[in-house]
């Protein structure tokens, strides 16, 4: 009984981390797929006899959103592991190995 409890654990786990996983990599996907496709985009008005800077600057400024969106995401993601009342700004400076802040 203890081992077919022990198999189900892992099971539930090994499905979860699957879960989470294509969660992730959709979150990622989709906004890189915009930064490519307004990047596209703008290279496109940029080549043309007359380049369109509006349009151009409006692309820019859709990949600019689009190249932050997965910070929220993961933030999202993260949710589970952080300390009661920790902000967003904390939880990102306490995971970020580039911190080199003294506590």
């Amino acid at each position: 009984m203890r081992e077919a409890q022990t198999e189900l654990v892992h099971v539930s786990r090994v499905t979860t981390m699957g879960e989470l996983a294509a969660s992730i990599a959709h979150e990622l996907n989709q906004p890189l797929t915009g930064v490519v496709t307004n990047a596209k985009a703008g290279l496109r008005w940029l080549a043309g006899d007359a380049p369109n800077l509006d349009e151009v600057g409006e692309a820019m400024n859709r990949i600019i959103r689009d190249g932050n969106e997965p910070n929220g995401a993961v933030f999202q993601f993260a949710l589970p592991v952080r300390e009661p009342g920790e902000t967003a700004s904390q939880f990102h400076a306490d995971s970020d190995p580039n911190n080199t802040a003294q506590t």
